[in-house]
């Protein structure tokens, strides 16, 4: 398990990230709620994608914990067609879990790896 804390900051540094809310919006339906350094939440905080800090095309898909086993793997199965087709590569790292820390500004993220 990996753990992450994230704040308020608005420092993005995702240089594709119109070309990453196309695929998110034409595999699934959804946008893109939020965008933090390196990080892509889809709407309802279904999945998140972690764009490669060596390879912008190549991205890290980790699913909440929460959403249903079987949907995900539909989702991952989207996300992958609809980004192939784009010239990126999406990964299934595994899921994640976000919770909000008592200060109620910051989250703490969870990673567990598939």
């Amino acid at each position: 398990m990996e753990e992450a804390k994230m704040g308020t900051s608005s420092d993005i540094i995702i240089t594709e990230i119109e070309k990453i809310r196309f695929v998110i919006q034409d595999a699934t339906g959804l946008d893109i709620m939020y965008a933090y350094e390196n990080l892509v939440f889809a709407e309802h905080g279904i999945f998140l994608l972690e764009v490669n800090l060596e390879s912008k095309d190549k991205l890290n898909c980790y699913f909440n914990i929460d959403f249903d086993p079987d949907k995900r793997l539909l989702f991952l199965e989207k996300l992958m067609r609809t980004a192939s087709l784009n010239g990126m590569v999406i990964v299934n790292k595994g899921t994640f879990e976000m919770k909000q820390n008592p200060d109620g500004q910051t989250f703490l993220l969870s990673f567990f790896e598939a």
